[in-house]
């Protein structure tokens, strides 16, 4: 079996330093036997030659756009995507974004937010445990309590020399430090008496054997508090000294270029005169990183990979995030305005007996089963309709009594629920089948109305191609993340001249309209699309459907005239507005009756 390919969009040297670069790479190693990595280095100083300095030679490195083939994810580690960017990506394949602050993170399909920001943000996963750290941190190595030798490393590239300054300050003060140049280092062999070590192999077992390490606020802080080790930080911002000050009990000498050098060795000089001090807060401080962030990362890729839907009925590549949760993000295509869910927790199986149950009566006020008058009353109205749908068949043609003689055909119900749209259509001498995902709702159907029920999925269910003279999804389609598979399969098992009937919420409907914040929070979870009248049709067009007519339901004049502040009812003005809902299509709900081609 073929390995997803996953393109990891970054950037390295100059401003960017290392840190994207190698949190990418830590992915790749994670993911081994997973996917197959690649990796786009978008921005960034001495790209050209990154590829010579990592740890893996086997990795391929790619340098334009024009350079990417198909893949199957992006994930896309920038700081600070355009929507420009994003939308690039997106319309390649569903896209994480890393640690975004740009516009464009709000176009991804899910975000990360691992390192601290004084931004508000909402991701989808937020928090320390996502911090991607290098694999030998995973290794159980921890510090040495004993060592006393001081670390300097400012991470890859060090593009405002921090390295020269500390090592400066710590030699007037008498100590010779260990220094960590990483692989973008642009300014030479600081000047000054220290040990260096040029980008180490194993840089979780040099920041364990040290006393205490000098760094900037950012990942080599967070490496060091997984292993326990103390932290002095001198900044190279004045937004990471602010970000410091987040964690109050770590030492912080404070913004580089508001200290003079009398200044920085009086700071230097009084934090390293308290080692218990430095060795405490670190110990109080070392479980806030664990590690794993690689294995989550990892993981997510996974559930995006494998999860729900990426897209719009017409892959226009153009998405913005409505909702964020642990569990999906709701996107909206900003071309066609239709909505989807982005799964990324799987709801396992909740149609269950509560799903006909409690959980129907805590929506529609009774049970499934004692809601059976008025979801039968909507049976009747959609068989007619379906009735009147067949064009040039034995159906029509045939004098009315001999239509009332014959069974107008087989009929399957998909999502057929306790049975009762197929107990209606046996009355009107409908042959019918269902199928029904519930093992509670199809054993009910089969032994109280006597009607053929298959318990499963419709796209494994054992039924006859061209067997059906009409397929209904009764406010079903919109619960089915395949629902392109799924619209394939009906065309297949529909005789030509079939009708396919659906029911569906209306995302053009007046609730949508006038209220989205509140239609976008209480969406259902178990629903993977919303679209409208326009855009069905035109979908099902694609799929070999014929749509021979569109019904306006769900209307609710009282919603509309609550909204604009007339009360929750006006009797003169209800059939008024019905009609007006009907003709512009603004019901909740809707239905669609096509005929195969």
């Amino acid at each position: 079996m073929t390995k997803p390919r996953v393109l990891f969009c970054t950037a390295a040297g100059g401003e960017y330093g290392f840190g994207h670069l190698k949190r990418c790479l830590s992915i790749i190693e994670e993911a081994r036997g997973l996917f197959e990595g690649q990796i786009l280095l978008c921005r960034g100083s001495d790209g050209g030659v990154i590829s010579h300095k990592t740890l893996d030679p086997h990795l391929s490195f790619l340098y334009t756009w024009e350079e990417v083939g198909e893949v199957d994810l992006i994930v896309s580690d920038q700081r600070d995507t355009s929507v420009q960017e994003m939308t690039l990506y997106s319309k390649k394949a569903p896209v994480i974004a890393l640690d975004d602050l740009g516009a464009g993170q709000l176009h991804a399909h899910c975000t990360v937010f691992s390192l601290p920001t004084t931004r508000e943000v909402r991701g989808n996963y937020t928090g320390l445990r996502y911090l991607v750290l290098d694999p030998g941190f995973r290794n159980g190595v921890r510090a040495d309590e004993t060592a006393t030798h001081v670390v300097v490393t400012f991470g890859g590239s060090d593009p405002d020399d921090l390295t020269g300054l500390a090592v400066g300050s710590l030699n007037r003060l008498g100590v010779r430090p260990l220094v960590v140049r990483g692989p973008l280092f642009t300014h030479g062999r600081p000047k000054g008496d220290y040990e260096l070590v040029d980008n180490p192999r194993d840089m979780a077992g040099v920041l364990a054997r040290a006393g205490v390490v000098i760094t900037s606020f950012g990942m080599t802080l967070f490496e060091a508090l997984c292993l326990g080790t103390p932290v002095v930080l001198l900044n190279h911002s004045p937004y990471h000294d602010e970000l410091s000050r987040t964690f109050p009990g770590i030492a912080n000498l404070g913004y580089y270029a508001d200290l003079s050098d009398e200044e920085l060795d009086r700071r230097l000089g009084r934090v390293l005169s308290e080692p218990e001090r430095l060795r405490r807060v670190a110990a109080e401080l070392s479980g806030l990183v664990d590690a794993r962030g690689a294995e989550r990362i990892v993981s997510t890729a996974m559930k995006v990979l494998q999860g729900g839907r990426s897209h719009c009925f017409f892959h226009h590549g153009t998405y913005t995030a409505l909702r964020r949760e642990e569990a999906f993000s709701l996107m909206a295509c900003k071309k066609c305005r239709d909505l989807f869910l982005c799964e990324l927790e799987s709801l396992g199986d909740i149609y269950g007996g509560d799903y006909f149950l409690s959980e129907y009566e805590s929506q529609y006020g009774k049970s499934y089963a004692l809601d059976r008058e008025n979801i039968e009353g909507f049976a009747r109205r959609r068989l007619a309709i379906i009735e009147r749908c067949f064009r040039g068949g034995v159906w029509r043609r045939q004098t009315r009594d001999e239509n009332r003689a014959r069974s107008p055909g087989r009929i399957l119900d998909v999502g057929c629920a306790l049975g009762f749209f197929l107990g209606v259509a046996r009355e009107r001498r409908w042959a019918g089948t269902g199928i029904e995902v519930s093992d509670y709702a199809a054993r009910w159907a089969r032994d109280n109305l006597g009607v053929e029920v298959l318990t499963g999925s419709f796209l494994n269910a054992v039924v006859e191609p061209e067997g059906f003279d009409a397929i209904a999804f009764f406010f079903v389609a919109e619960h089915l993340k395949d629902v392109e598979k799924v619209i394939e399969r009906a065309h297949t098992l529909l005789k030509r001249g079939g009708v396919l009937a659906c029911a569906l919420p209306n995302r053009g409907g007046i609730s949508y309209c006038m209220n989205r914040g509140r239609y976008v929070e209480e969406h259902p979870r178990d629903h993977y699309f919303d679209t409208a009248p326009r855009n069905l049709i035109r979908f099902l067009r694609r799929y070999g459907f014929r749509k021979r007519r569109i019904r306006t339901t769900g209307i609710h004049p009282e919603r509309f005239f609550q909204r604009v502040g007339l009360g929750s009812r006006v009797p003169l003005l209800d059939s008024f507005y019905t009609g007006i809902a009907r003709a512009l299509r603004l019901g909740d709900t809707f239905e669609y009756y096509g005929i195969k081609t």
